[in-house]
């Protein structure tokens, strides 16, 4: 397989992940009765829909040129349509869970690839994330209304 595909194949799971993240931090925002932590959550899914805009601009940088008709054909409808459904689990957990997906998918992509300065910068703050979220739920300070 081409390099040039296993970049695209990596940047479509970042962005269906990122995507899925966005949506889990506004639940669990939606969930959380602690105000500050709320504006948090809220605060990260808004960061997540940045990162989602970044990776789309460097997406079509890479990938938009006519003579590429493989990742010319991109559904995006796709990529942004696969929420998850795990309705039963915390969601302080989805949420470390998704976080720790994007750590694997970003880390892949920044070592085997040279495709943008961003993916460094946007791992370091989903890192700072689960730190957070992390010592939230070790302190138990994470109850969310079901």
């Amino acid at each position: 397989m081409k390099k040039e595909f296993k970049v695209f194949i990596l940047l479509e799971k970042i962005l269906n992940a990122l995507n899925n993240s966005r949506l889990e931090y506004i639940k669990a925002a939606d969930k959380s009765p602690y105000p500050e932590y709320k504006r948090f959550l809220n605060k990260t899914a808004t960061t997540r829909n940045r990162f989602y805009q970044d990776l789309m601009a460097v997406y079509r940088i890479y990938y938009s040129s006519s003579e590429n008709l493989v990742l010319n054909k991109i559904d995006y409808k796709k990529i942004i349509a696969n929420p998850n459904k795990n309705l039963k689990e915390n969601p302080s957990v989805i949420i470390v869970n998704l976080d720790l997906k994007l750590v694997e998918l970003y880390e892949e992509i920044i070592e085997k690839y040279e495709v943008s300065e961003i993916l460094s910068d946007h791992l370091d703050k989903i890192l700072y994330c689960i730190k957070i979220n992390k010592d939230k739920i070790k302190d138990k300070e994470l109850v969310f209304h079901h």
